[in-house]
């Protein structure tokens, strides 16, 4: 049971400092529900610690090196990253 107290402490040490968090995902598939559970995962996590949400990029159809490189996802990750 070390494991799970483990993770309370680290919990217990975010919460209330109101750290900022974005998300940052990619995936080969590019349907609309590809990226539903990791959003929703995602907000509960910022809720339960606390943090802001600075933003989030989801890479749809970003299968391979090339088709991230070839989408928009790339450029927005960057936009996100400087406006930190």
């Amino acid at each position: 049971m070390r494991g799970l107290s483990c993770i309370g402490e680290v919990a217990a040490g975010l919460a209330g400092r109101r750290l900022d968090a974005v998300l940052l995902a990619d995936a080969w598939n590019a349907d609309d529900w590809t990226f539903d559970a990791l959003v929703a995962h995602y907000e509960t996590l910022c809720r339960y610690l606390d943090m802001r949400d600075r933003g989030r990029v989801l890479g749809y159809g970003c299968g391979t090196p090339g088709m991230t490189r070839a989408s928009r996802h790339l450029r927005e990750t960057y936009r996100l990253g400087a406006a930190l």
